[in-house]
């Protein structure tokens, strides 16, 4: 397992302080933690993830005491978090330096406390004082779960997907659980009554849902959302075929996905029947105290139940430059111009390309947020744009590496107004992007993308396109974009063709 406890082995190499550590006994901790500064709840939150560090970095000493000692640094530090946390989710627009010093600062407590009891969880397995750690084996297997999915979210809340190593991690911590017969024992931490299976179902649920595509603030409220949903389902070992909706391989470097007639039984293989969770979601989404959270909440449902967002499709090696503009403004003008002086562009280099999407290199790193949408061209002014949105980012050596599935490839700009005796819609003379669809056999249809303000469902609308003038009634919402935009379904009611005026 020296995969599973690389991280563990990192912390732990650091050479060991030869004078008596603060944390050798519950008493030294606490008073330790009652002299950390007190200028600003940052300062002490800073100082507390430190000591953290240090800890972990000295693993000298009674296995137990460690236990009793992480716990006061645990109880003292989370109210620091909770109010770091909160400072970062309200400072996402105003602040830009601070946002990013406020993530680092939560990823690194989160980080520390998973490395703490990802620790004592490999004492629990061969460490010598095994035995002795067996009535605390429950609490240490659930709060590894618990810091390493935390670990997983705060990834998401910079737009990044975790790396397979940690979901790796996530899946052995579980199968321990279930090994030595803990995966169900429910103890009471956070906000209530909670287990094993609890905290790793939060987590494989929120990572079908493509969290990277939501803004933080979205993030934390669907988080606190599933975690009000009790109870929730377990990880089932035998398949019901006609009950389980999704499945997760233990063995992989991922989290579940939507089940299939492909999946067999197996050793690793744990079955899921998240159809009580999605009608639970729909069912708070209808609750919602405004139109946003309501939104929210359908679309997340609505991901889950189609499986997430996977880069599972066969992919075709490419090479060649492309032009792309990325940013809703950027979209808009590239739609109205072909013209690439009119245009800031930046090359984007094809990687690869599949069925649905597109691979690129991009050089230097760049913050490419998840749901961004993009158009590409490889000669702009003389071939057509293609719609993109942005699905996946990985920084490496320098570059970007980007995954974008192809929205359109002839997207159209289109003058949107409301009918008028709608008076609770009525946005007039709005500019819109029709997103036609070519190949229909991906199971997708034409979408039109609209500013958010100017959606209602079921309103209808008049769409001019050039000389054609449709009537269509606006359906459900597909995804919601950044910068405040949503790509909606739609049915046309009626289609018109202005006669040219005679000379």
């Amino acid at each position: 397992m020296s995969e599973f406890f690389g991280m563990i082995r990192k912390l732990a190499s650091k050479p060991a302080n030869t004078q008596t550590s603060p944390f050798s006994t519950v008493r030294t901790a606490r008073h330790w933690l009652e002299n950390v500064p007190k200028t600003s709840d940052y300062d002490a939150h800073h100082a507390i993830v430190e000591g953290l560090e240090r800890f972990n970095a000295d693993t000298r000493g009674d296995v137990v005491n460690r236990i009793k000692v992480l716990r006061v640094m645990e109880d003292t530090g989370l109210p620091f978090q909770a109010r770091i946390i909160d400072q970062y989710l309200r400072n996402q627009e105003a602040l830009k330096f601070a946002k990013q010093s406020l993530w680092r600062e939560s990823q690194m407590f989160w980080n520390q406390l998973s490395a703490a009891y990802l620790y004592l969880f490999k004492q629990t397995i061969k460490g010598a004082e095994k035995e002795s750690l067996k009535p605390w084996l429950a609490e240490i297997t659930l709060k590894s779960l618990h810091y390493t999915a935390l670990c997983i979210r705060w990834e998401y809340y910079r737009g990044q997907r975790p790396s397979g190593l940690i979901w790796r991690r996530m899946h052995k911590i579980y199968r321990m659980a279930e090994i030595s017969g803990v995966a169900l024992s429910e103890l009471d931490f956070g906000s209530g009554p909670t287990s094993c299976a609890r905290e790793y179902m939060l987590a494989l649920i929120l990572e079908l849902a493509n969290p990277p595509g939501f803004k933080p603030r979205e993030i934390h409220l669907v988080a606190q959302m599933l975690e009000a949903i009790n109870p929730l389902p377990v990880p089932e070992i035998k398949l019901r075929r006609n009950q389980h909706t999704h499945c997760v391989d233990m063995s992989a470097p991922m989290g579940a996905e939507k089940l299939e007639d492909r999946w067999i039984q197996g050793r690793r293989l744990r079955y899921l029947d998240l159809e009580s969770v999605i009608q639970e979601i729909e069912q708070r989404a209808s609750m919602a105290v405004d139109a946003q959270t309501s939104l929210l909440f359908h679309q997340f449902a609505r991901v889950i139940n189609r499986g997430g967002i996977r880069r599972d499709g066969a992919r075709t090696p490419r090479t060649g430059e492309t032009w792309a503009a990325e940013g809703l403004e950027s979209v808009l003008t590239a739609l109205t111009y072909n013209e690439k002086n009119q245009l800031e562009l930046s090359a984007w280099s094809l990687r690869d390309e599949s069925r649905e999407g597109l691979g690129f290199v991009i050089q230097g790193e760049k913050n490419l947020p998840v749901g961004r949408l993009a158009v590409v061209s490889y000669q702009p002014g003389e071939d057509a744009w293609k719609l993109l949105a942005v699905r996946w980012v990985r920084h490496e050596n320098g570059q970007t590496l980007v995954g974008a599935q192809c929205l359109s490839r002839h997207p159209k700009l289109v003058a949107v107004e409301a009918d008028p005796a709608r008076t609770e819609f009525s946005p007039s003379g709005e500019t819109g992007i029709f997103v036609p669809l070519a190949d229909i056999s991906q199971g997708m249809v034409s979408n039109l993308l609209l500013p958010v303000g100017d959606y209602a469902p079921g309103a209808e609308i008049t769409m001019r396109d050039d000389t054609v003038t449709y009537r269509l009634r606006l359906g459900e919402i597909s995804e919601t974009h950044e910068e405040e935009w949503v790509r909606v379904s739609f049915d046309v009611l009626s289609r018109e063709v202005a006669t040219p005026l005679a000379a």
